[in-house]
Order: C-alpha cells, then structure tokens, then sequence
C-alpha cells in the first residue's frame, strides 16, 4: 500500500489503540503535532487504499474513527505498515532486490506488502514478480500465486539460498579484481559495509555479517583461508551469512543427506568444522553436520591464488580425480570448432591453466554451486562468437554429464580459450627461439629446468633437453643458445650458465638474449625427407621407449625412519638390473647435486646406468604423510628414473617428457599424491600420446 508518511502514522496509532474504542481527531492531530485540517486531508479515501486488507474506517460524530476487521487482518497490516521502504536506483535493481525479499522469508505474503516496501502499485509488483520468473525457474525455485493477492515461493532450501547468493554476486559489480588475494580487513569492509544504505548489502542481515567478518579476521590464518581468491573468499562468506540466518530462524538445509556421505572423509570437512565450530561458539548455535559438508562443497569449490597453495592444502588427501577433469577438459575442447580444438591441445599452458580451473569449477557445477564472474558482460561483448562457441560445448557437456553450467562458468572457460588463441596469434609476429637445455644425464636437472624456462618464457621459446654426450657429439641441431647449469667448452654453440633454481638475473640474461635472436632471421634448415622406412624405424624406437616405461612403472612405500641413503637403495632396488650398480649410479649422481622440488612436493633421483637395458620410472612414498629424513620431511614422494647409458634420443626425451611435466602439469602432480597407480598409469599414457601425435606432425 503507497502511503504517506504521515497517514503511516495515523493508521499505526490507530492499530495500537485498544480495540472497538474510538480515536478522536484532536488527540491525533496533537500527538503529530499538525492541524485536525491536515488530518482529515490524510484520511479521504482511506478506506480505498485499506480495501485489499481487509480493515476499514468507521467514524463515529462525536467519539471520533477506529479501525474494524479481524485480528489476523490488523496484524498484516501492521506488518506492512512497518515495512521499512527500499531505495533503488531503477527498475531492474528493484526487480533484484525483490527477488532476495521473496526467497528469504518462508511465509506467503500479500502484494500489498512488497508494494509498500517498494513504495510502487500492487499492479506494478505483479508485472515486476511475473518478470522474475525465468531467474526463479534457473534455480529450480516456482512462485505460486494464491488467489490474486498472495504469493508462495517454493524451492528447496538450497536452492532457496544459491538463489539468494547468486543474486548478491549479480550486483556486486565493485568487484574487479575477483582473484586478488586481498582479504584485508579494510577491503572487506569496504565490500560489505561501508555501501550505500540502498546498496543490495542493505538486505544481508547486518549483525550477523560483522560477527562473521570479525572471526575471519581472527582466525583467516588458523581456518587456513588466506589461500583462496577473493571472490572465492567473499562468496563463503556470503554463503555463511545467508546459512546463519536461515539456521537462526530454524530454516536449516535437511535434504541432500547424500552429499554427507560424500564428502565427510575429505580434507574440506575437516576444515568446514573448524569455521562451523566457530561459528557455533559465537552464534550459540548447532550447525548440522549437512550444514558443515555445504560449507566445505564451498572450501572445495573455491578458486586458490597459487598451484603451490593448491597442492599444500590437496596433497595430504586428494578427493578430486584428476583424470575425471582431464577426461572431462577432453570433452569441452571437442565442442570447438576443428581448428580452435587443435590449437588449443597444443598449448601446454592452455592446458594447464584449464585443467586448473576445472577442478574446482567441477565441484561447484555438480553441487549447483554459484560462482561471481565480474569480467561477463565485457566477455559477452569483446569475445562474442567465442562465448557463444564456449556456450555450445558447455550444452554438450551438460547433457553428457548432466549438469548445469551457468554464464559465469562459461564466462570464466571462454578467457582461458581466448587468452589461448591470443597466443597463438602472437607465434606467427614473434616466432619462438629454440633452447636447448643441458644437464649431465639429461633427464633430471634440464628436465626440471626446461620446465621452469618454459613456463617464464612460454609461446617465447621451444626448449629441448640435452646430455653431455649430445654437445660432446654436437648433436644439437636447431637449437639457437644453450643454457646449461655448469660450464661448457663447446664454442660452436652461444651458450648462458645459469643457476638450477634459475635466478631473477638468469631470466634477464635469457630475456635479452631472446629479443636480440629474434630480430634475426633463422636460417631455414636443408630438406631431407626421411625414407618411409626411416620413418617407420623412428616410430618403432619411440614406441619401444614409451613402452618399456609403462611396464615398468611402480609404485612402491618406503620402510620407515628411513635416511637418504637408505631411500636411494630402496628405489634402486625396485629397478630391473644390477641393484648395487644402480645404487651406486643414483648415489654419485646424487652427490653431484640434489633434485629436490620443494614447490611441487618432491625430490628426484635419476641417473644413466650401464645396469639397466630400459628406461624405466618409479614412485617412492612415505608410510606416513612425509618422510622421516630430515632433508625430505617436506616432500611427499621420490621419483626415481633411470635410463641405460647409450640411451637413445627418443629414451631420453620421454624421460624428460615425464620429468617437465611433474612441476608443469598440476593434473599430474595430484594423480602421483594420489598413490593410484591405475591413475598414474593412465596419466603417463596421455603424456605419450600428446608427445607422439606432436612428433607423428612433425614428419
């Protein structure tokens, strides 16, 4: 009902006066402090305006005007009466702020009452309802009417509150920095707090929000939340303000029992109940254990601002399957039109970017999980045949997996394809240099190395490992500077010494260098087309490699308390040949130098080896979560290569292949801590398909 202010506050007087007894103008006018003209101006027609409330206006000469009706009939009105009014800026922020008003209240309201709120006609409520309809029906959420006047929202619990959060994250366009890692408590309060009164914020319930915030700010460190996203950080906490209230006014989540089972043996959870215990102390509140797994489906479904951080928090008990993503990163690539398909298998950045970003993005599309992406409407428009190409492979997906992937999702999967193809784009203007990297073996520093240059310098370089044997026997062809970690006497070959770890001043070094090889043009190598049966020979071998690593393969645990030495001696003992020869090979090369990627978790023993026929590759894990020894109690596995001494080219590229791709491919990485050896195995063959597709091009 649109009234005035005033009238307000005579039908508000009136409703508190005892019943069936009379009201006189003058003790009205006295108690508003205006005339008894105005208040009779105030009251024409009033019973008009009262005639969908069933209440009305009875004056009496000489006793003065009450209000008649049933009980139940002033109730309501009174409840619409002290509705407080909503600002908004235009139609559609209204039409917004009414669909959060609907969904958080369970009991059916009349019209009149979101017309008052809204200080709009009932007509105008009605059309703006109908047109929420389609946002409604995206959530599985129905608005029933009842009669003409009265309306019911119906929609589980959790989709009453995804509705709620998705709405949130649709206005809040301040946030353009969405994976900045900036959880400081001034950010945040200028997120959440510090808005305009008609900001859509306004409608979060104002205590409960700074009673979150202020735990987040005491514990973000022991809740282990640092490592998340911002928008990934605000959306939990948007979801626990929401989840609060609801849990507040006995509206918790009681389907979805299933999703328990689920998740209860996860990390997440045991997390969610550290932020849910939290939350009980400062609520005096039991937050249901179906409570806590949504809040960790949250914890899983979050974006993390590090691989490192990613790795740190998943490692210790892997749920998500990596070879699920992989398979299902597969299938979204397939919805692309042929040429954008292979451009983008080949980009190993690409791929690990995607594979990184759907592992969470999957959480969050199975459990109808909302996400905020504030770069949509600019993708929309800057990339829009691309989106709607990203839209096409997201249906297929959809009814292959039978989920529901909404613009957000797409939103976020169309960057990382354009970002692709604006890479490749760049390869035909600045066309990459050939490095080659050397190490002594050349399947264990290089390797690791090579996946470090790749990584800084990407569409930039084509980097290739090399052994000393290669430049002693100049078999470097193509390769236009060498970087190698220690000196080399060859001078028919430019070449930079740089340091393992690769120092801010190596990648400096290397950069300059890159600019100047650039600017000349290279010279076109003599076409010698390779025989068939050359071809056919090169196939063979290649094959033979990829082969003898696959049958190879174990995945062994370590005795426990062990010391390096003792660890070098058991993973030698697992390889097919002379255990005390390969002991002694891992051993000396080990002396030459450690192999230890802290980042990523691991440590490496390799070595070539007279002892064994084969290349072959091993995984060594620790009884517990970490090793005993003192030098590896941060690492979660040993990975253990060796390769015969007359290795051939084809040997050592595939060993080296597997060596680049623990710290270059986190899908793998995860498949490793996994200790799976099926998922492991499966994994090692995708390396060696995309590796023999790109060699099978280059004949």
């Amino acid at each position: 009902m649109i009234c005035s202010p005033r009238l307000k506050r005579i039908l508000l007087l009136l409703l508190e006066a005892p019943d069936q007894t009379y009201t006189k103008i003058e003790s009205l006018a006295n108690d508003l402090k205006t005339s008894r003209r105005t208040i009779f101006r105030e009251l024409e027609n009033v019973n008009e305006l009262l005639a969908l409330s069933g209440v009305k206006m009875e004056t009496r000469t000489g006793k003065g005007i009450r209000l008649t009706g049933e009980a139940a009939n002033k109730k309501l009105l009174k409840e619409d009466l002290n509705v407080d009014d909503v600002t908004y800026v235009n139609k559609e922020e209204r039409r917004k702020l009414l669909a959060f008003e609907l969904l958080r209240h369970e009991q059916v309201r009349k019209l009149i009452y979101y017309a008052n709120m809204f200080q709009v006609s009932e007509s105008t409520i009605s059309h703006d309802i109908e047109s929420l309809e389609p946002l409604f029906e995206e959530n599985g959420i129905q608005i029933k009417k009842e009669g003409k006047n009265r309306i019911e929202i119906v929609g589980s619990e959790t989709r009453r509150r995804n509705a709620m959060t998705r709405i949130i994250h649709d206005q809040m366009s301040f946030l353009n920095n969405a994976d900045m890692a900036d959880h400081s408590d001034d950010k945040l309060r200028e997120i959440f707090l510090n808005q305009n009164p008609d900001s859509i914020m306004s409608l979060l319930n104002q205590d409960i929000l700074q009673r979150v915030l202020q735990i987040f700010s005491l514990n973000r460190h022991e809740l282990n939340l640092d490592r998340f996203s911002q928008s990934s950080y605000i959306g939990l906490i948007l979801h626990l303000v929401i989840a609060i209230e609801r849990i507040l006014k006995n509206e918790s989540i009681s389907e979805n029992q299933d999703v328990l089972k689920l998740i209860q043996d996860d990390e997440s959870f045991k997390e969610a109940r550290m932020i849910g215990s939290e939350l009980e102390k400062e609520f005096d509140i039991e937050i249901p254990q179906v409570e806590t797994a949504f809040i960790a489906m949250h914890l899983q479904g979050s974006k993390v601002v590090s691989v490192k951080e990613s790795l740190d928090h998943q490692s210790s008990h892997p749920k998500a399957s990596s070879m699920k993503v992989q398979t299902f990163a597969d299938d979204l690539i397939d919805g692309y039109e042929t040429s954008i398909q292979m451009s983008l298998r080949h980009d190993e950045q690409f791929m690990q970017g995607i594979l990184t970003h759907l592992e969470p993005a999957l959480i969050r599309m199975e459990n109808s999980l909302p996400i905020y992406n504030p770069l949509l409407e600019p993708l929309k428009k800057q990339y829009g045949k691309l989106f709607e190409q990203s839209q096409s492979a997201a249906k297929r997906l959809e009814e292959k997996y039978h989920l529901s992937i909404s613009d957000e999702e797409v939103g976020f999967i169309t960057m990382h394809v354009g970002a692709s193809l604006e890479r490749d784009g760049l390869k035909t203007i600045r066309r990459p240099i050939h490095l080659g990297i050397v190490c002594a073996s050349g399947i264990g520093v290089s390797a690791l190395l090579a996946a470090r240059v790749q990584k800084q310098f990407q569409a930039l370089v084509h980097v290739r490992t090399l052994s000393v044997e290669d430049i002693r026997n100049h078999h470097y062809k193509g390769s236009e500077l060498l970087l190698s970690t220690f000196p080399l006497s060859d001078d028919s070959i430019e070449s930079i010494q740089v340091s393992p770890l690769l120092s801010e001043k190596d990648i400096e070094k290397i950069e300059k260098r890159i600019e100047e090889l650039q600017s000349i043009k290279k010279a076109e190598p003599e076409e010698s087309e390779l025989l068939y049966t050359e071809q056919l020979n090169m196939m063979i071998v290649l094959a033979k490699a990829q082969k003898d690593i696959l049958d190879h393969l174990k995945v062994v645990v370590a005795q426990k308390d062990s010391d390096p030495d003792s660890l070098i001696w058991q993973a030698a003992r697992q390889f097919e040949g002379n255990s005390s020869q390969i002991y002694e090979d891992l051993l000396r090369r080990e002396k030459m130098g450690s192999v230890i990627a802290e980042d990523y978790g691991f440590v490496m023993f390799h070595a070539a080896s007279s002892a064994t026929k084969a290349p072959q590759f091993i995984l060594l894990f620790p009884q517990e979560e970490t090793f005993f020894a003192r030098e590896y109690s941060s690492l979660h596995f040993i990975a253990a290569a060796i390769i015969p001494l007359e290795a051939n080219k084809y040997e050592r590229e595939n060993m080296s292949l597997i060596s680049s791709s623990l710290i270059e491919e986190e899908a793998f990485l995860y498949s490793i801590i996994s200790r799976d050896k099926k998922r492991i195995y499966d994994h090692l063959v995708r390396l060696f398909r995309r590796y023999l597709e790109e060699r099978l091009r280059k004949i």
